[in-house]
């Protein structure tokens, strides 16, 4: 069972929704991604991770983000205690 969540980790959990929403799609074109290491600094930038305890659970979301010359590619992780999960398990958070 969880708790309510705090203010702090209700902003955790959103932005890492609104993050997973913006980039869902997981493979998508890009006319031209710049070289290398403008690539590499955009994937960074790009890459996001949070986690926050709540009812005794740990709750974490990654996304990774690599590019290539004329592609992009996307995977999110929710994880509740280790197991892989979906947006639903932030979700249930917000209700």
């Amino acid at each position: 069972m969880t708790r309510r969540i705090t203010a702090k980790q209700r902003e955790k959990v959103v932005q890492a929704i609104d993050h997973h929403e913006r980039l869902r799609l997981c493979y998508f074109w890009a006319s031209d991604n710049g070289n290398v290491r403008t690539r590499t600094w955009r994937a960074n930038k790009l890459s996001y991770s949070t986690h926050f305890r709540n009812g005794g659970h740990l709750y974490e979301y990654t996304s990774y983000v690599s590019m290539k010359r004329n592609s992009t590619y996307y995977r999110g992780e929710f994880t509740k205690d280790g197991v892989k999960g979906d947006v639903r398990l932030f979700k249930k958070l917000l209700v």
